[in-house]
This record gives structure tokens, sequence and C-alpha cells, in this order.
């Protein structure tokens, strides 16, 4: 068997639609994660023009599958927003570092 620290925890196919039931402006984030090891959760995150992010979501989004190692699928609202192309999924450790932020997210 192979150890599953030896791979890399990833999100991968981010989208944003602006179809949120919710309306006024608010979109529905949607990614998928590779496996959930030592992953706690995740934070929609929108890089500001000065290169920091600032977190969407009103508390971190926590992992489905980290108890199992398998990989999951998320779905969220975010508040108004301008575009997709700047819009990142944090995925933080259990210890709270952050393992990687991927993106941006691709509008739907």
């Amino acid at each position: 068997g192979q150890n599953p620290d030896d791979c890399n925890e990833a999100v991968v196919d981010i989208t944003v639609s602006h179809s949120s039931a919710l309306g006024k402006g608010s979109g529905l984030v949607s990614w998928t994660t590779t496996h959930e090891v030592n992953v706690s959760g995740f934070n929609v995150v929108e890089l500001q023009r000065d290169g920091t992010y600032t977190m969407l979501n009103p508390a971190p989004i926590l992992c489905s599958e980290c108890v199992t190692g398998q990989g999951a699928s998320y779905t969220t609202v975010i508040p108004k927003h301008k575009s997709g192309r700047d819009l990142f999924i944090e995925m933080r450790r259990r210890n709270g570092d952050v393992i990687g932020i991927f993106g941006p997210a691709v509008r739907q």
C-alpha cells in the first residue's frame, strides 16, 4: 500500500456560479478535494490588490472526509463579489497551518 502522506492534498475543480438562490450578487462556490488526511477545513478567500487574502465565509468550512482520508465535494454561498478570478480555496491543517491556496475559481 501507498502511504497517504506521500501524496499532496489538493483542491481541484473550483468553480463559482452567480445563480445562487440567495440572489443579490452572491455566488455559489464549489470545489473538490483529492483526499483529506491532515485537513481540518477550508476558507473561500478573495485575493486583494495588495496581495493579501480576505476570507469570505463567516467560519471555516469543516472537512467531511478527514476521518476516512477520501476526497469530497463542497459547495458554499459567498456574499456579493466582483468576479470569480480573484476567488481561491484555502486548505488548512488540523494545527491551523495553511496547506495551500488553490485556484482561482472558474466562472460557470
